[in-house]
């Protein structure tokens, strides 16, 4: 029997035959879907599309205020809103 956690579709199932000839089933993760930006649903550039756990904190998302939320020009035009008051 396949343990619980594994009977998500949030898995791959792919059937893998072994060196010595029986056929079992790996289990993978699937891809994680592109980082879109909070407010315009825009592509986040700069953002791996991987799982970021795997990652270095470094290499997650931009260094700089709303990285990995919010788009360049959203990110500009909200610090201008916040500047003007």
């Amino acid at each position: 029997m396949v343990a619980p956690r594994l009977r998500s579709r949030s898995y791959i199932k792919k059937k893998i035959t072994t060196p010595g000839g029986r056929k079992t089933v790996h289990y993978k993760k699937k891809n994680v879907s592109y980082a879109r930006c909070g407010s315009c649903n825009r592509l986040l550039l700069g953002v791996p599309r991987t799982r970021v756990a795997k990652l270095r904190k470094s290499q997650r998302v931009p260094n700089r205020p709303y990285g990995g939320n919010l788009c360049t020009p959203c990110t500009r035009s909200l610090i201008k809103e916040q500047a003007r008051g």
